[in-house]
């Protein structure tokens, strides 16, 4: 008895329960579930739900309005959107599921077209693009089990996938890929219990079973960096805490330290630009929703939340979306606390030269210049690209490409963007 309640006692210390009000409600224009939400720029982001549910901001979440769409096929008896991958503001691919197929839009939204899946991928869910013409689709064949299709240039084609337990009903419900490496190293993660992993730029995958063995079905994985990589599982109640490899996926074991008594089901894994790591997740202890967060050193912080969260996202390290059942929509910043700082820094922040060819500065009023900022580099498409430590106002660009950039001047919630011309 003493032991168990020592590692009951041991199990409940590992995450942090946060007492301050870090998450605020957005209102939006439904209550229907959440599946799925992304930005891929700081001003432009998609939510998809079931039911046909799209919804569209154009002004950094702020406000949220119905998409009226056209394309997309939704079959009787359940089809919603599983999964939302935009490269661009307005390029962007969805799978619609379980039975709809992949589709692709180029006009933010408003139209879309069905992508030509080989037949043997017949549910599809896991969706990953590192590009328009570059990324991966992950499902199920029929009765066949994991099937992954890579798609380059147009041309759909399947993936070898190397598994000695897979069973027909098997489905690839998420894909991640280690960037740092030139995308040669991903991982993805099955209903099945399996763990994917390529190192061939994804042509190629193994299957490394999970600690759960095919006990439960795995929901999502995020690679931190060329070591790390958490996977999430739905179990009824994630007593071990989430699936953790520190040798780049090779190995897998229950991470200890995002260990609690609120008995997570995890849903979804996002890791920001610079390294912090969130689950959004089912507290089975209080049926209702939980955030956790890391930032890969010192544990996990854990939030409760009103509702569970299916989805998690950000366009910067300054603001974190979750989103969830009943068309709940949180953010880690106020939206009235952010449109209001971003007023007040107009007319008090400048860049200069624009253009620039070499370098630019950013330049403070005598109210600012003490203060820390830190900057941001982004590409039109919204990949971030360039970021400098608090304190550094002079960018190197010398080595960037001719053409717009966005730049971007941040400190907790007071963000100001300007555009800058790369000569």
């Amino acid at each position: 008895m003493k032991y168990l309640m020592y590692s009951m006692c041991f199990l409940f210390s590992m995450g942090s329960i946060a007492q301050s009000a870090t998450w605020q409600q957005v209102a939006i224009p439904t209550t229907k579930d959440i599946n799925c939400i992304v930005f891929p720029t700081p001003q432009v982001g998609y939510i998809g739900g079931v039911d046909s549910l799209l919804l569209k901001t154009v002004d950094g979440g702020l406000t949220w309005n119905n998409l009226s769409y056209s394309g997309i096929t939704f079959y009787p008896e359940g089809d919603h959107f599983m999964e939302l991958d935009f490269v661009t503001d307005n390029i962007g691919f969805a799978t619609v599921g379980p039975y709809s197929g992949t589709y692709r839009t180029a006009d933010g939204g408003l139209t879309w077209t069905q992508l030509n899946t080989t037949g043997s991928l017949c549910f599809n869910h896991g969706l990953y693009f590192f590009s328009d013409d570059e990324g991966f689709i992950g499902g199920s064949g029929c009765f066949q089990g994991e099937q992954m299709d890579r798609f380059s240039f147009g041309v759909l084609t399947p993936v070898a996938i190397y598994s000695s337990f897979s069973q027909p009903s098997d489905l690839i419900v998420d894909i991640d890929f280690d960037l740092t490496v030139a995308a040669a190293v991903g991982l993805a993660v099955t209903t099945g219990g399996g763990i994917l992993r390529t190192t061939d730029s994804g042509l190629n995958w193994d299957t490394i079973p999970s600690p759960l063995s095919n006990q439960a079905p795995l929901t999502s994985v995020t690679i931190v960096n060329s070591n790390l990589a958490y996977a999430g599982y739905d179990n009824g109640s994630g007593i071990g805490g989430l699936l953790i490899s520190t040798d780049g996926g090779i190995t897998w074991s229950f991470d200890i330290n995002s260990a609690t008594f609120h008995y997570p089901i995890f849903h979804d894994l996002h890791t920001t630009s610079q390294g912090i790591t969130y689950t959004g997740a089912t507290s089975t202890t209080l049926s209702s929703g939980l955030i956790m967060e890391s930032n890969n050193t010192t544990g996990w912080n854990i939030y409760p939340v009103d509702e569970p969260i299916y989805s998690m996202t950000s366009y910067n390290d300054t603001i974190i979306w979750g989103a969830g059942k009943n068309g709940y929509l949180v953010r880690s910043v106020s939206p009235n606390t952010s449109s209001a700082n971003h007023v007040s820094l107009e007319g008090q922040v400048e860049l200069f030269p624009n253009p620039a060819s070499d370098f630019f500065t950013v330049q403070f009023s005598k109210e600012l210049e003490n203060t820390d900022f830190h900057i941001e580099v982004y590409s039109i498409g919204g990949s971030l690209i360039r970021t400098a430590k608090p304190g550094i106002h002079t960018i190197q660009i010398s080595d960037l490409k001719r053409g717009n950039y966005i730049v971007k001047v941040i400190k907790d919630a007071m963000v100001w963007s300007t555009k800058l011309l790369k000569l």
